[in-house]
């Protein structure tokens, strides 16, 4: 009998977070309106990636390239 207690109130428990959410997604839209896109990220991926080809480059040309083949 307490077992099925139990599950009921799992059961109530759920629907009250069920309509929690709708109201949580409103709040998160309007959050994220009012931030708006995070803009510059790209450009932080694009700065990285463009230092680590130029010193992947840099350590490859002026360091293994000039030592040449190991013998």
């Amino acid at each position: 009998m307490s077992g099925d207690l139990a599950m009921s109130d799992h059961v109530s428990n759920d629907d009250a977070a069920a309509q929690q959410a709708p109201e949580q997604d409103a709040v998160d839209r309007e959050m994220l309106e009012a931030i708006g896109h995070p803009r510059g990220t790209l450009a932080i991926l694009l700065i990285y990636a463009i230092a680590f080809a130029a010193g992947w480059l840099l350590l490859y040309f002026g360091t293994f390239m000039p030592r040449g083949v190991p013998q």
